[in-house]
């Protein structure tokens, strides 16, 4: 509608009255505007309060996730697997300390019969060899036969043999020129 019309059929009945009824109060006209200011302001106070609060939580998620963050949670479980490892070790080391002690002392016994059957076996090979040592085991006036590095009883001496005479003391080479035979 314009003016002209609002006047020309006697809604209003001056163009200034007809001018009033185009346009708003201006009463009215604040009170939309403070209206629309308040709902301006709430909204841009809801918009400030939702980017803050995505900033806050990009923050922690930053914090959570940056490298120093990162390393100090790794370290963290690094130094709570070694206390596990470290306890599970002390765990079997006591365990297998309980099944060394029983092993260390068979072993120690099975070590000292074992030295103690060789000390004995040394003794009686000690025995043996005094026993048969030529100064032991001839009386005065007897010798051992040696013919090419080895005892023989003299009945295998024949005339012509190269052979030796031992009384433990003394070595005699000697060669048969006679053999006869005596029974007693």
């Amino acid at each position: 509608f314009l003016i002209s019309d609002f006047v020309a059929d006697l809604r209003a009945p001056t163009p200034s009255a007809a001018m009033e009824m185009i346009l708003p109060d201006s009463d009215e006209m604040l009170y939309t505007l403070d209206n629309i200011y308040d709902s301006l302001n709430r909204r841009i106070g809801e918009i400030v309060h939702l980017k803050s609060e995505r900033v806050k939580a990009l923050e922690v998620s930053m914090r959570n996730y940056s490298a120093e963050n990162r390393l100090r949670l790794l370290y963290e479980s690094f130094v709570s697997i070694r206390y596990k490892m470290d306890e599970t070790m002390r765990y079997r080391l006591i365990r297998l300390g309980s099944e060394i002690a029983p092993i260390r002392d068979r072993l120690e016994s099975a070590i000292s019969s074992i030295v103690s059957q060789r000390e004995n076996r040394v003794i009686s090979i000690h025995n043996a060899l005094e026993m048969n040592a030529p100064s032991k085991k001839l009386k005065e006036g007897w010798g051992e036969i040696v013919k090419s590095g080895k005892r023989v009883p003299l009945s295998d001496i024949s005339i012509g043999d190269e052979f030796e005479i031992d009384d433990g003391n003394t070595i005699i080479k000697a060669k048969a020129v006679d053999k006869r035979e005596v029974g007693y």
